[in-house]
Parts: C-alpha cells; sequence; structure tokens
C-alpha cells in the first residue's frame, strides 16, 4: 500500500506541533522544511525523528558533512551522464540586478539547507531502521556552527502564484515521477519569478525526461550515506520508538525525501549555472 504524504502548514499547526516547529526554528535557524511539515501529519513521528536529528543540528554536524558532500559528489560515470547546462536550450530571461541578487540568494539557502538535510535523511534512514544510532555530541565537537538562515523572499502558496507559473512547476514535478502533490519550497520561492521559471521550465523538464536528473540525484544519495556514516554508531540499536502506522508513514517520508532532496540539490545547482556570469541579468 502506497502512503498519501500530507504537509502541514506552520499557520495550520495544532499547539503541540507548532512547539515543535518553534524548536526546530531555534535549534537550526531555519523554518520547518517540507519533510518535517510532511512528517507533521503524524505528530508522533515528527517528535520521535526530530529528537534524534536535533543533536545533530544543534552541533553541527549535519552542516559540517552538508558542506563536505557539496565538495566532493562525484560526476557519474558516461559522457551523457550529468545534465547539460541549462543555458544550452533556456530561453533569455530579462532579471533586474536586485531579482538576480535575490535568486541566487534562494539558491544559495536551500542548497545549504537540503545538503544538510540529505545527510540528516540518510542518517534518519539508518535510525528508523534500527540498524544505528546518531553518535554522542562528544563526538561531534568539530562540527561546524548549526545552520544560519539568509534573507530570502518568503514562499508563495500555490493559489497566490500566476495559473501558468502553477502548471510549469506542476509539470516539473510530474516529470520527476513525483505523484505525492507536494510542491517543493525552491519552486514555491521561485514562484515570485515568473518569466524565470517559464524560461527555463522547458529545459529542466528535458533534464527529467532524458533521466540526467535522476543519475545526478543517484550520486547524491549514495554520498549522503557515505556522509552520513561517520555521524553514526553502527550496530547500535535506536532508541526511537513509534507505533507502527506512525514508523510507516515515517519510512515513506523519508524514502520520499531523500530523492527529492537530492534532486532540488540538482536542480538548483542547474539553476546557478544558468544565471552565470554573476555579473549579467539574463539567462543566456
Amino acid at each position: 500500500m502506497v502512503l498519501r504524504l500530507i504537509e502541514i502548514d506552520e499557520h495550520d499547526a495544532p499547539p503541540a506541533v507548532a512547539r515543535l516547529f518553534a524548536d526546530i526554528r531555534a535549534v537550526t535557524g531555519r523554518p520547518p522544511n517540507l519533510f518535517q511539515r510532511t512528517l507533521a501529519a503524524r505528530p508522533a513521528a515528527l517528535r520521535a525523528t526530530w529528537q534524534e536529528l536535533r543533536p545533530g543540528f544543534a552541533s553541527g554536524a549535519f552542516a559540517a558533512a552538508g558542506a563536505a558532500l557539496a565538495g566532493r559528489a562525484p560526476e557519474p560515470a558516461g559522457p551523457d551522464a550529468a545534465p547539460a547546462p541549462l543555458a544550452a536550450d533556456a530561453a533569455p530571461v530579462p532579471l533586474a540586478p536586485d531579482d538576480a541578487v535575490a535568486v541566487r540568494a534562494v539558491l544559495a539557502f536551500f542548497t545549504t539547507g537540503n545538503l544538510a538535510t540529505a545527510v540528516a535523511l540518510a542518517a534518519l534512514e539508518r535510525i528508523v531502521a534500527g540498524t544505528a544510532r546518531f553518535a554522542p555530541g562528544a563526538e561531534l565537537q568539530s562540527a561546524l556552527a548549526p545552520l544560519r538562515p539568509e534573507p530570502i523572499v518568503p514562499p508563495l502558496a500555490r493559489e497566490a502564484m500566476r495559473a501558468d507559473v502553477r502548471a510549469a512547476l506542476r509539470a516539473l514535478i510530474a516529470r520527476s515521477g513525483d505523484t505525492s502533490g507536494l510542491m517543493p519550497g525552491l519552486y514555491r520561492h521561485l514562484a515570485r519569478w515568473p518569466e524565470l521559471v517559464l524560461a527555463v521550465a522547458p529545459a529542466l523538464g528535458s533534464r527529467f525526461e532524458d533521466g540526467t536528473i535522476a543519475r545526478q540525484v543517484a550520486v547524491l544519495e549514495v554520498e549522503a550515506r557515505r556522509a552520513a556514516a561517520p555521524l553514526l554508531r553502527e550496530n547500535a540499536v535506536s532508541a526511537l520508538v513509534l507505533a507502527a502506522a506512525d514508523r510507516a508513514y515515517a519510512e515513506a517520508a523519508i524514502a520520499a525525501f531523500q530523492e527529492k532532496v537530492a534532486e532540488m540539490l540538482v536542480v538548483a545547482r542547474l539553476l546557478e549555472d544558468a544565471l552565470a556570469p554573476r555579473p549579467a541579468a539574463r539567462i543566456e
């Protein structure tokens, strides 16, 4: 049976979930991400998994491992494995200099957060399976400081998006094979620049269709597991206790978001490349 994943918006969170969301903000310096908002549909699952991940975010271990992951993820083998730059077939888009700066800030914000989340999800996969535990904080003293926010524009609700932009983003999600109905936060932010979305959506769609993004995603998932391994105590029984239904939902969410987070890292990289060179205000 395929479990349906449901997102709980911060504004709609019941008190117990709101307290967890507030703690996530306090520890990470960021709003709850889509994975956490999805787990919130099962508050016990969010509570238990956040309790396991909290030390890794508080110590900066996931931020440090994510930063290392950014520098070492290899290209897949084969001449056509890496996604070709969007510049080859993206329509030119006039972006004011301030807009170009804002778009890059959005991409940097999500890339930094998603790198740490990719490692956290890889660790959580093992923790929920009961085959490892997160290492005590004393073993993580060399980690970087916790993630901190960067100023970015707020996301758009789907109903606030232009109809053509919403349709283009939904088409991209469908081409990725995602049937959850959830919209990644990166897309909700980029929807504030309709001309940009409409220009790059066909090029991104072709990268999904020819499988090059999927190959990059597979590489990133493997590298995230490698990055998480030093943060875990192998063959240690997890203290995570979940009812069967909550555990099944958590496992489904972890599996879905391991792929989705890696996918958004690839998409952000393609968009960043498309915005280069930095002095330009166009996707050339």
